[in-house]
């Protein structure tokens, strides 16, 4: 385990800890799919640690996913009022699953680590190492120095991507990090005067390192559909400023600034802001073209029964096909009565690539009320290795156009908190929010002409039997109707009376007594043991 040298010390941390995993990918790649390599975080008065002013649990678990990791962080500010237990899981989470990636490790900056054999101490590697820092830390004195943030994050299992997807979201990240504000206000305090000198000098070597990998990312990279050479172009001319720059005003700074200084730091910043935004404009015309480009390999279509439930190729799950038999057969005649179904179809091999379904909301059968003409959407789905192309957006704004058709006010629908099943960041990227929440579930909303609806989730009536478990089918979704199904065998297995049938009303799910249990997938010993629990 070892800190790999960079001004941004979060590629140093996650470099060393990709090593410690075999993985050798190259530098240029970690910079550019992490988005580290188009940041420029400059704060008011170009302090010290103002590229650090991001919300890192929200954007670093990205950065690391674009290279294909799971990730598992704890983060508590100072005065956290559970700052003492999530430091002991913190420790807890090194010895276990570590080498870690951990701010605060010899400086206000992202270090590495380790679980040591002392339980009392970690391991680190960092900013100082061959310099005189320390090798190991009290695992107590987690998050403390300087800047007294707790920050764990461990690397999980790696997975294959998709590379045109990754590459196409880091490029999205480009746009969406917005680096003109971060140029308004260095230039802002060159005018003025009134900066930190060794913030300034700081800025400069993280600039120039950044765009240098941000310009030989983008002369490597090919986008389908796309032309990135007007971006590599723009980006080593920024490189080229931002280099005579970091050039200029190395870091620690030997003196000062002077006028003479101002004035040359104003004229490479300024020369690099405005090829930057040149390179922005590039970025967004090339993405542009690559979702065209996608869009006319893919139509969007109403679906037939033979169309349905493809989504089952992403469910690493066998012994399905049964269910989606069951649900073709119940959905099937419904289709564009009261079960509207939309299809994406590749145009070469027609194969169905991605879905959208949806009802009016009674004749969905969710335990949901709500008021007005809505519709309920049943788990939208792309395949895995198109996810990042504009397929969702479309199919998502087709079925818009549809409800607006039949007059529909709002979609309801529901997510997740669960990373493998309908979570909640998908659709609120689509524009839907929050209404309700139980246990892991929450009840989404996407207006149509009725901004406030009122939704809620139903529980179960009063007059439930207390003894029995009461199963109740619906069709949209072979998952959960095979999960359902294998709720009612584990019941009899345990001996419980079961009450199994379709949903006629607001009712489709699994009743436990008088709890209803959330509408996830779920194994059947996972089922049983909750049956038996219930008791």
């Amino acid at each position: 385990m070892k800190w790999v040298p960079h001004h941004a010390s979060f590629v140093g941390a996650l470099r060393g800890l990709l090593a410690a995993r075999g993985d050798d990918r190259p530098v240029t790649e970690v910079f550019g799919l992490t988005g580290f390599a188009f940041r420029l975080g400059i704060s008011a008065q170009v302090e010290l640690g103002g590229e650090l002013d991001f919300p890192w649990s929200r954007d670093l678990p990205v950065a690391v996913g674009r290279l294909g990791y799971e990730c598992t962080t704890i983060h508590a500010p100072p005065g956290h009022p559970l700052r003492a237990v999530l430091a002991a899981r913190a420790a807890a989470l090194i010895a276990q699953a570590g080498p870690a990636i951990v701010w605060g490790i010899h400086l206000p900056a992202f270090g590495l680590a380790a679980a040591d054999d002392d339980p009392a101490h970690v391991r680190i590697s960092g900013l100082l190492d061959d310099r005189g820092g320390a090798q190991r830390l009290p695992a107590s004195a987690l998050g403390g120095g300087e800047v007294p943030v707790l920050f764990v994050l461990t690397l999980g299992q790696r997975h294959p991507i998709d590379a045109q997807v990754a590459l196409a979201d880091a490029l999205g990240e480009a746009l969406r990090l917005h680096s003109a504000l971060g140029y308004a206000t260095w230039l802002c305090a060159l005018e003025s005067g009134k900066l930190d000198p060794a913030g300034h000098a700081h800025a400069a070597q993280l600039a120039a390192e950044a765009r240098d990998h941000a310009a030989a990312f983008l002369a490597q990279a090919r986008l389908e559909g796309a032309d990135l050479a007007p971006a590599a172009d723009a980006y080593s001319r920024v490189a080229a400023a931002l280099g005579e720059l970091a050039e200029r005003f190395p870091f620690p700074p030997a003196r000062a600034l002077d006028d003479g200084d101002l004035r040359a730091a104003h004229e490479l910043v300024s020369r690099a802001r405005d090829a930057e935004l040149r390179g922005l404009a590039a970025l967004e015309q090339a993405l542009r073209a690559h979702r065209q480009a996608a869009g006319d390999r893919y139509s969007v279509e109403d679906a037939r029964d033979q169309d349905l439930y493809f989504c089952l190729a992403d469910v690493p799950l066998s012994g399905l096909e049964p269910a989606a038999e069951r649900c073709r057969a119940a959905i099937g005649p419904r289709l564009g009565q009261d079960f509207f179904a939309t299809i994406a179809r590749d145009r070469a091999s027609g194969a169905v690539v991605g879905h959208v379904y949806a009802a009016p909301l009674e004749a969905s059968h969710y335990p949901v009320a709500a008021e007005g003409n809505l519709w309920f959407l049943f788990c939208p789905w792309v395949s895995a290795p198109l996810r990042g192309r504009g397929l969702g957006r479309r199919l998502v704004d087709a079925l818009c156009a549809q409800a607006h058709a039949h007059g529909v006010q709002g979609i309801l629908t529901e997510t997740t908190t669960l990373p493998i099943f309908l979570h909640e960041d998908a659709l609120a990227a689509l524009g839907f929010r929050e209404v309700a929440r139980r246990g892991e579930t929450r009840l989404h909303y996407l207006a149509l002409g009725q901004e406030h609806p009122v939704a809620r989730y139903l529980e179960p009536p009063a007059s439930a039997a207390l003894d029995r478990v009461q199963i109740r089918h619906a069709y949209n979704c072979p998952l959960l109707l095979a999960t359902r199904a294998a709720a009612a065998a584990a019941a009899r297995q345990a001996g419980r009376p079961v009450d199994e049938a379709d949903a006629k009303g607001p009712e489709a799910g699994i009743v436990l007594g008088a709890e209803r249990l959330a509408n996830l997938p779920a194994a059947p010993d996972v089922l049983l043991d909750a049956i038996r629990a219930r008791r």
